[in-house]
């Protein structure tokens, strides 16, 4: 008698994926910047800078998120929940840290002659606030005005107005948790930061720097 599941009846077995099936993606975790510079009402520079979410604001997104806030190992403090984001500008990106994920608010790509901190605005480091939107196939976050989120309030792009101070050109972007200029505290947090793909955008007194920023999970 021939057993259903001997060598002999030829049968082959097949470890079947979970990717075969069709369910499983590969996720990433997308930034994205949208800059307007505008002079007099006119609008002289237009672009979408994609961003590097740096090394310390993903082990605070997975370490606030899924160790709710517990010491990670390789984390030189506790980390607790970032309430308020703020946005900053940078004069130019000579050293090429922008695109780095190792930046941090006391790295030398904010507080150095090469990269240093764009401060020559009104007031402090603008504020960031988000509202939860789902598009381009993931969900995220944004605060982009031309973003259709049902139900959302207080969506708004963020303003930089120019001052008559000494910097004169913009090159890049940064979200961080603290709102003071050139702050450099270590329990602060650099979350993503980005170059404008022109080197130096010329500025001048009264000229406006609109900014929106969109984070989204997708695949």
């Amino acid at each position: 008698m021939n057993s259903q599941h001997g060598a002999s009846d030829g049968a082959s077995s097949s470890v079947i994926r979970a990717a075969d099936r069709g369910i499983v993606d590969s996720p990433n975790i997308l930034g994205r910047f949208h800059l307007k510079h505008i002079r007099n009402g006119e609008v002289l520079h237009d672009e979408i800078c994609y961003n590097t979410i740096t090394t310390e604001g993903l082990t605070h997104l997975f370490t606030v998120g899924l160790l709710a806030g517990k010491k990670h190992p390789d984390a030189a403090v506790t980390e607790t929940l970032e309430t308020a984001w703020y946005m900053g500008l940078i004069e130019n990106d000579n050293n090429g840290n922008a695109m780095s994920f190792s930046p941090t608010l006391t790295h030398a790509s904010l507080q150095t002659a090469g990269s240093q901190e764009f401060t020559n605005y009104t007031g402090n480091r603008q504020d960031w606030t988000g509202v939860a939107a789902i598009h381009s196939g993931g969900r995220g976050v944004t605060n982009a005005a031309t973003t259709a989120i049902a139900g959302a309030t207080g969506v708004q792009q963020v303003t930089f107005n120019i001052g008559n101070g000494v910097q004169a050109s913009v090159g890049g972007i940064f979200i961080a948790s603290t709102e003071v200029k050139e702050s450099v505290a270590s329990t602060e947090r650099l979350f993503a930061i980005a170059p404008t793909s022109t080197a130096n955008i010329s500025v001048t007194n009264n000229d406006q720097i609109l900014v929106s920023y969109t984070a989204t999970i997708g695949s």
